[in-house]
């Protein structure tokens, strides 16, 4: 067992405040091991949290110190997150990853091409 599936193997949730997160791999990874997760609305969390966790203000204490008091007491809702985090998980694999950087490529090499209809409006397709 590796020293991250060791924690969160004992975590009741991942509580994420961030305000500056440039993709939010923890959330990722705790949904993906049955980990509810409390993350941030800032930076790309909603994203990649989405409907599989709760996502708070970062500048709300008492939204965070309720929400983390509600996982420890009602089993239920603990339950819900950990289903609903661990369907949104099995979304972000390697291959949709690479399936859409090959995408933005393809998008940004048609726009940047000077002979494109898409450079000569401005605007990508």
């Amino acid at each position: 067992m590796s020293a991250a599936d060791a924690l969160f193997s004992e975590a009741c949730a991942l509580t994420f405040p961030s305000r500056y997160e440039g993709f939010g791999i923890p959330s990722l990874e705790a949904m993906s091991r049955g980990v509810p997760v409390v993350a941030s609305t800032s930076g790309a969390l909603p994203e990649v949290v989405g409907d599989g966790g709760v996502l708070l203000d970062p500048d709300d204490d008492q939204a965070w110190s309720d929400e983390m008091v509600r996982l420890l007491l009602d089993d239920a809702h603990r339950e819900d997150l950990i289903a609903r985090g661990s369907a949104r998980a099995a979304g972000f694999t390697w291959d949709a990853s690479a399936e859409a950087l090959v995408r933005a490529y393809d998008t940004a090499s048609t726009w940047l091409d000077p002979n494109s209809a898409e450079h000569a409006t401005g605007a990508p397709a």
